[in-house]
C-alpha cells in the first residue's frame, strides 16, 4: 500500500510538473506568434514605403521614363 501511494504521489508530482511545463511551453508560442506579426507589420510597411517611394521617383520632374523601357532615367 506505502508503494501504491508513493507511486500516486510520483505521478501527481510529474503531472503538475508537464501541466506548468506546457503552461510556459504555451506562453512562449503566443510570444513568438506576437513577434512574428510585428515583423510582419514591420515588412509591409517597408514595402509600402519602397513602393511610394519609387512612386515618387517616377512622378518626379527630374526623371523622365523611356517609352521602349520601363525603367527611370534621370536627367
Amino acid at each position: 500500500m506505502k508503494t501504491l501511494n508513493k507511486e500516486i504521489e510520483l505521478l501527481k508530482a510529474a503531472r503538475e510538473s508537464s501541466g506548468r511545463e506546457f503552461e510556459q511551453v504555451e506562453m512562449t508560442q503566443k510570444e513568438l506568434e506576437k513577434q512574428l506579426r510585428q515583423k510582419d507589420w514591420e515588412l509591409e510597411d517597408v514595402k509600402a514605403m519602397s513602393h511610394a517611394r519609387l512612386d515618387a521617383i517616377k512622378l518626379s520632374p527630374f526623371a523622365f521614363t523611356d517609352p521602349l523601357s520601363r525603367d527611370v532615367t534621370f536627367r
